[in-house]
């Protein structure tokens, strides 16, 4: 056995095994047995999309879980004595207006409500640009990341009416699971639920925050949806592929992989290099003086490092959408996740 695959066993990879492939599946499930409401009686703090489903959401929260709660919304002011506007302007001022709440919740939910009917082009503006309420819910679940490890804190997304016709799901609502599940991978996965139903009456969504949040299963499955009373949960199911597959990558290709070079995107990008030998360039935000050892052991090209705080020769010195965020990060960051493009999915109702 050489050295390459003397370490390839020793990581526990694999790179010359076939390469299999799966695809999401909504599949449905019993609705588990719970207990007590896991809404009633605790403090609850409402993450809502904007102030109208806020200001609907304090005139029903009470109904859901008792007194003790607290909406809060992107916005420059407060709209009523529970309902408090955060500014996301800047993470500082997000910072100081939760603190500036005062309130200890044992649980955090984030309300969202998508219009089925919504035409491609607004469900892509959604999908792009319609980003505050993951971010007030990504700036609440650390602030109380403590109780989420200790389990004394749950959380939750629901996405009313993010499941659309033939259970085709809306791609906000990857948005919050993808967050979610990442997270259910470090605290206690039953306090941690990602839930999209079809559209639905306020109070009968948040009965299903309730129940799912009552499960106290650390094996069930982050994401939930529910298509009206049907539960369902998302699963990797193998899918048929031709059985010899046109050759997407070769040798001159260039792929580019973001998130660093460590973990699982460093196994891919060695992989990449024995499997292809295209060229392999990895983005992250850390400086990388040295090409992971997972590269640097087939890399045949020289490693060339690129800092991002050097800007590219024509590059501006300053964000031309003129954002906050941007203002305060290297030129390699723009455009920020509020103000830049992203990639959407197929027409019609544009899938995960």
């Amino acid at each position: 056995m050489d050295d390459h695959a003397g370490q390839e066993a020793a990581d526990g990879f694999d790179h010359s095994a076939p390469i299999r492939y799966h695809a999401p599946v909504l599949v449905e499930r019993p609705v588990p047995v719970t207990g007590p409401s896991a809404l009633r009686g605790r403090r609850v703090l409402f993450i809502a999309q904007d102030e109208a489903l806020a200001r609907e959401l304090a005139a029903q929260a009470h109904e859901s879980c008792g007194p003790e709660f607290r909406i809060v919304h992107a916005g420059a002011s407060d709209a009523a004595s529970r309902i408090h506007g955060i500014d996301l302007s800047r993470e500082e001022t997000a910072e100081a207006g939760l603190e500036a709440l005062g309130f200890e919740p044992q649980v955090i939910v984030s309300v969202c409500r998508m219009a089925f009917d919504a035409s491609e082009s607004s469900v892509v503006a959604d999908t792009a640009l319609r980003h505050e309420a993951l971010e007030l819910l990504f700036l609440s679940a650390r602030r109380a990341y403590q109780g989420l490890t200790a389990g004394t804190v749950t959380l939750a997304s629901l996405c009313i009416g993010g499941v659309g016709p033939r259970r085709t799901l809306h791609p906000v609502t990857g948005l919050f699971a993808g967050l979610l599940k990442s997270l259910g991978r470090e605290v206690p996965a039953h306090g941690i639920r990602a839930i999209a139903t079809t559209p639905l009456p306020l109070l009968t969504a948040l009965g299903h925050v309730a129940s799912e949040l009552g499960t106290g299963d650390d094996t069930a499955p982050v994401e939930v949806c529910f298509d009206g009373p049907v539960r369902c949960v998302r699963l990797l199911q193998p899918t048929e592929v031709p059985a010899r597959p046109a050759a997407t990558l070769d040798s001159r290709s260039v792929v580019l992989l973001t998130g660093g070079g460590r973990g699982v995107t460093a196994v891919l990008a060695g992989a990449l290099l024995k499997r292809y030998g295209c060229k392999v360039v990895l983005l992250g935000r850390s400086d990388r003086p040295t090409p992971p050892s997972a590269c640097s052991r087939r890399a045949t090209r020289s490693w060339a490092p690129w800092s991002a705080s050097s800007t590219p020769p024509n590059s501006p010195a300053t964000p031309p959408c003129g954002c906050p965020r941007c203002e305060r990060a290297s030129s390699a960051t723009w455009p920020c996740a509020s103000c830049g493009p992203r990639s959407t999915g197929s027409r019609g109702f544009p899938a995960r």
